[in-house]
Order: C-alpha cells, then sequence, then structure tokens
C-alpha cells in the first residue's frame, strides 16, 4: 500500500494553488472598486478645498481682522521689507543711477526722539557742479534759486522706490526724499498716523532753517493723507507749504478699502474696525485745512488707487474750502507713471508741475 506523504508547506502551496484563481478574480473586482471611487475621491478633494478657502478667506479672516488692530495696521503700513538695515543700500547711488545725491539721517526734535533716513537730490541744473571735491551741499540748499521739495511716498517701499519720480521732480526741485519712521533705514517707534504726521512736521521745520526758498509738498498714495494732514498742522504752527501735489490720492481710508465690499459681513469686520481704532486717515477733512494751492495727479489706469478715487476727492473739495485758501485743480493724465509709458508720463507731469508753480505763485503775490 502507498501511503502519500504531505507536509503542511505542500498542503498550503496546494491551497494555495487551488485558490490563485478566486484571488485574481478579487483583484479585479478590488481595480473595478477602485476605478468606481477615483472620480468620487477627486471630487470630494476638490469640494473639500473649495470649502475650506471659503471658510478661511470669508469667515475665518474676516473675523481675526476684525479682532486685529496689529493686522488693520499691517494692512496699511504693509512694511515687510522696507525696513532694510544694510546701510549701504542708501549710499549706493552709482547702483541706482542717480548722481548729485547726498545720504542724511536727521535726528528731530520731538518726544520720540525718532531719525530719519534722507536723502537730499540736487536740481538738475546743479548735478554737474556736485561732481567737484569743493562742492557744499549745504549752501546750495540755502542759497541756490531753485525750491525746495518734501516727498511723502507710499505705503509700500521706501525712498529707493520712487527713483523714477525723483528724475522728474529734480528738474525744477531740490528734493528732500524721506523715510517713515519704521521704514528703511529710520529708526523705530510707535508706526501711527499720528507719529509719522509729528516727524514730518518736525522735519518740515529742521528743513526751513535749511533754505531760504520755497517748500513744496508731494505725496503719493498713502502719503496723500500724509501730506495734507502734516499741512494741516503746520497751519496751526503759522507755517504755510508754498503748494501742495497729491499724486493718487483717496478722500478716506474707508472708501480706499470699500473695493472689498464682495467680502461677506463688510461692514462689520472691516469697516467697522477702521473707525473704531482711528484708522480713518481722512484726506478730505485734511485738505480742507490747507491754505495753499492743492494740484491733484491722479492716472486712469492706476491699479492701486482708482482713478475715481482722485476725481471724488477732487469734487468734494469744491464745497470745503474757500476761495482764499487757494484753488484746487485736477490734472487726469491717461497713463500711470510706468516703464512703458514712462516718457509721456515724465513730459506731461512736467507741464502739470510748471502751471502749478505759477498758480502757487501768483496765489502769493495776493494773498502773501
Amino acid at each position: 500500500m502507498v501511503f502519500a506523504a504531505y507536509s503542511n508547506n505542500s498542503v498550503n502551496q496546494y491551497k494555495n494553488k487551488n485558490n490563485i484563481k478566486s484571488f485574481e478574480c478579487d483583484d479585479d473586482d478590488d481595480r473595478q472598486t477602485c476605478v468606481c471611487k477615483w472620480p468620487f475621491i477627486v471630487v470630494t478633494t476638490i469640494a473639500l478645498m473649495f470649502f475650506l478657502t471659503f471658510l478661511i478667506t470669508f469667515i475665518v479672516f474676516p473675523i481675526i481682522f476684525k479682532c486685529s488692530p496689529k493686522l488693520q495696521k499691517d494692512f496699511i503700513f504693509p512694511i515687510g521689507k522696507t525696513y532694510v538695515e544694510n546701510y549701504f543700500e542708501y549710499t549706493n547711488f552709482q547702483k541706482h543711477g542717480m548722481f548729485g545725491i547726498r545720504n542724511l539721517y536727521v535726528p528731530l526734535q520731538n518726544k520720540d526722539h525718532i531719525t530719519l533716513g534722507v536723502w537730499h537730490i540736487l536740481p538738475e541744473d546743479l548735478m554737474m557742479n556736485s561732481t567737484q571735491s569743493s562742492f557744499d551741499y549745504n549752501n546750495a540748499l540755502l542759497n541756490s534759486n531753485f525750491p525746495v521739495l518734501l516727498y511723502f511716498h507710499g505705503g509700500i517701499g521706501n525712498r529707493i522706490t520712487y527713483l523714477n519720480s525723483y528724475k522728474v521732480l529734480r528738474k525744477f526741485f531740490h528734493v528732500i526724499a524721506f523715510d517713515y519712521r519704521c521704514y528703511g533705514d529710520s529708526s523705530r517707534g510707535e508706526l501711527s498716523e499720528t507719529g509719522i504726521v509729528n516727524d514730518s512736521v518736525a522735519l518740515y521745520e529742521w528743513l526751513r532753517l535749511q533754505t531760504k526758498n520755497e517748500i513744496y509738498l508731494w505725496g503719493y498714495s498713502l502719503g496723500c493723507v500724509l501730506t495734507t494732514h502734516t499741512a494741516a498742522k503746520l497751519k496751526k504752527e503759522k507755517l504755510i507749504p508754498a503748494g501742495v501735489f497729491l499724486e493718487a490720492p483717496f478722500p478716506t481710508m474707508i472708501e480706499q478699502v470699500q473695493l472689498l465690499t464682495f467680502m461677506p459681513w463688510f461692514e462689520t469686520t472691516m469697516l467697522k474696525p477702521f473707525n473704531d481704532h482711528g484708522f480713518n486717515y481722512n484726506t478730505t477733512e485734511y485738505i480742507a485745512q490747507v491754505d495753499c494751492p492743492i494740484a491733484i495727479i491722479h492716472a486712469e489706469d492706476d491699479m492701486n488707487v482708482p482713478f475715481f478715487l482722485g476725481f471724488k476727492l477732487f469734487d468734494r473739495l469744491q464745497y470745503t474750502r474757500s476761495s482764499k485758501q487757494g484753488n484746487v485743480t485736477f490734472y487726469g493724465l491717461r497713463h500711470y507713471f510706468d516703464v512703458n509709458t514712462r516718457e509721456v508720463s515724465a513730459q506731461k507731469l512736467t507741464t502739470i508741475i510748471r502751471l502749478h508753480m505759477n498758480a502757487c505763485r501768483q496765489y502769493m503775490r495776493i494773498y502773501g
């Protein structure tokens, strides 16, 4: 009698062989099931991503913004990398293609003891003289026949950012470009509208001692608010600038942020907090207190501050200023001062500056 001997391994192998077919069937079924599930997984994932994006954008962020004065301040003053501790950047004029320029640090006589980083950019006609070793910047500022322009930059960038503007402005002025506290290489301090305006008033007072000539103010974007607020405060000290230029202004910060009205609960989460925490930045209010001619300059294709806001401010001023305060003139530009339209914009800007300076001098002859 012959007996067949099977080991456990043999039995298992036999079972496995007998079960191969059934396992293959299960794999096919699983594949079909997985194929059917993939569209569901993709759709679910996309839906979840949209939901999370909606949740963060329209619920979480508005609530955080409403409760955070710091976030609201960062919205107005997006400093980011504007505070540059590499001081060499502010004296490397060759890198920036600028000549006839000096870097200064002006300690202010105010309670916060702020020191501002400042550029003194010579008028174009004096630029070549500055190459002489005997050239004296202080004497040029004090005694030359060129007026002086104090330039208030926008909320983004620092005084290096606005080089293209200086190249046009220096055709007429000694340009004094400075960085606000916490910007550029200026010293740090409490970043607020009041603090910056106090610094600006102190800088104007310092500048008044450095020159016998007319001093004009120029503000760009957020700088327009700071310019008009500074001019209004100077009036209380009986210091009146020769004239004011406002490039791309807005009436109030509230009207500027109203461009975000697509946000749900907009008034509750954005408008009300700005009012509650004093972030009004009310150009309309300040400009009513400025006693000199004002030029408003705005480009139709400005992507940062819409054209209609500049015109809205101009229209409002027709009812808030007396005739003795000087005219307000609106100058519309077709194109923003960018790389592609720089030459055309510069020519138009030159004409506007000349016209406004003539208007300012005529005003001074009448009202002195």
